[in-house]
């Protein structure tokens, strides 16, 4: 992620190169913000693994943060199997995506010097979608697999974190929280095989009910305002 870390060195020096001019520095006019997680040194990644997080300042103690996750993973193979003379050209598939978002207040609650304690909070809501299907050919005969899942989740996110502003528009942060979570999902797995002539198919479906209560590793995460 080096363009990630030569983007944020931009940012401050930007913000050092006008320091005297209150017309730029004002942190009232930086209101939307780009946040980033720090995995190590200059190694930022997507924040809390989430595509996209962006952050808006209504004031200097209150805002809020949009999570966007977004992942489509589409995998079609054209496959040719042969066994002896018996030829078999099988669908085979993997299609997935998953998509989550994520809305949470957060409010400075205590200030010193340029640290502040934030608390926050806020819902969020996650789709999910997964079909495979695959054959392989055996001396015996063939074999069919395939699967399709769907779930949906909602929940919400508590927060607690200290904010460190590094300049007007740069500040690193530390959080750490609790994640309720309830999640439902329909699920269908089948399995063919056929022998001489003969399917013998193994099918299991049904629906599954998730709820967790758990906390969140720390975060810590860089956000550029402009």
């Amino acid at each position: 992620m080096k363009y990630y870390s030569s983007l944020i060195l931009f940012f401050v020096l930007l913000n050092s190169t006008f320091a005297q001019d209150t017309s730029k520095t004002n942190c009232k006019e930086l209101k939307h913000g780009i946040q980033f997680q720090i995995g190590g040194l200059l190694d930022l990644r997507n924040f809390n693994g989430y595509t996209f997080s962006y952050r808006y300042r209504f004031n200097d103690i209150d805002g809020i943060r949009i999570g966007i996750l977004t992942n489509i993973n589409n995998e079609d193979i054209d496959i040719t199997q042969q066994l002896d003379t018996v030829t078999n050209n099988p669908p085979y598939y993997s299609h997935s995506y998953n998509f989550k978002v994520s809305v949470q207040y957060l409010h400075s609650i205590m200030k010193y010097y340029n640290f502040d304690l934030i608390i926050g909070g806020g819902p969020f809501i996650s789709f999910g979608s997964s079909e495979a299907k695959q054959e392989y050919l055996y001396t015996s005969g063939l074999v069919k697999y395939s699967t399709d899942n769907k779930s949906f989740g909602y929940g919400l996110d508590l927060i607690l974190g200290v904010e460190y502003e590094l300049a007007t528009n740069v500040v690193i942060s530390g959080e750490y929280g609790l994640t309720i979570l309830n999640e439902n999902s329909e699920f269908e797995n089948e399995m063919t095989e056929v022998t001489g002539g003969q399917n013998r198919v193994d099918k299991e479906s049904g629906n599954r009910d998730r709820f967790s209560l758990r906390g969140s590793s720390v975060n810590l995460g860089i956000a550029v305002f402009f």
